[in-house]
């Protein structure tokens, strides 16, 4: 059994937003309240919908209490100890997030799961400017409200907003490093044979072959597409696969950066 609580930097306990001290605060004035937080202080919560346990993992809403279990090498049950801390600021993305967490959401509760969190993020006096999410089938259930990856909300005090809807390229990203990476078609290793040629021109690439998701942020950037351009120019490679991987490289560094001013400036 673990219980799942969150406090910001303040020590104040964050874990339901909902519970009547804060209700209280946001009638009286929570704007005011909110604007004198820092970053860091900020409510920020993130939604996840795998709890890597086993099927008798319950939420249980009204307490905020996850009960879970695995079994250990006998194959015998144990209870669920690990705690998973996610470093706010270390994730993807330039919004806060509204966080809730549900071990498993029915076809049909997604519309109504995603609409609450939205209702409760404008109760805390946040404005939520867009949802971010990869295209999982359950997500895509989620998103029926959004028409064109819009969806119009009417305020509680009358006046209608927009709120759009972007997919996480982040994981489309690491998808196409994939799809090179097992394409015979392509040279995931022609950094490598670049270092082993000694062309040293300019900045050396932070990464060669990304395999988290941070890392992928630094292979899509405009140095290693100029570091193969480099060994090309020198005929050092004359395999047309090296062509087609730095073109491919060159495409999809310049998609992703594209996108990543998109949704910092949106």
């Amino acid at each position: 059994r673990t219980t799942i609580n969150a406090r910001n930097d303040s020590g104040e306990n964050t874990a339901n937003p909902s519970k009547p001290a804060c209700r209280a605060r946001s009638r009286g004035g929570n704007s005011h309240y909110i604007a004198g937080l820092s970053p860091r202080d900020k409510v920020v919560t993130l939604q996840f919908d795998e709890v890597y346990t086993d099927l008798n993992t319950t939420y249980i809403v009204d307490e905020e209490r996850l009960d879970g279990c695995e079994y250990d090498a006998e194959t015998k049950e144990k209870k669920h100890k690990r705690v998973l801390i996610f470093g706010v600021l270390s994730m993807l993305t330039a919004f806060n997030m509204l966080i809730s967490t549900h071990a498993f959401v029915k076809s049909h509760g997604g519309k109504r799961l995603l609409k609450k969190n939205m209702d409760l993020a404008e109760e805390m006096c946040f404005h939520v400017k867009a949802i971010v999410c990869d295209r999982s089938q359950q997500n895509c259930k989620m998103l029926q409200l959004f028409q064109d990856g819009v969806y119009y909300k009417t305020h509680r005090e009358g006046r209608i907003y927009k709120i759009v809807q972007i997919f996480d390229y982040i994981h489309l990203a690491a998808t196409h490093y994939e799809h090179m990476r097992k394409n015979d078609q392509y040279d995931a290793h022609i950094l490598y044979l670049c270092i082993e040629e000694r062309i040293f021109e300019g900045v050396l690439p932070s990464v060669l072959s990304p395999w988290t998701l941070p890392q992928i942020f630094g292979y899509y950037e405009h140095v290693i597409p100029a570091f193969i351009k480099s060994a090309m120019n020198k005929n050092i490679f004359s395999d047309p696969k090296v062509r087609r991987t730095y073109e491919y490289i060159d495409a999809i560094t310049k998609i992703y950066i594209i996108l990543f001013w998109f949704i910092i400036i949106i």
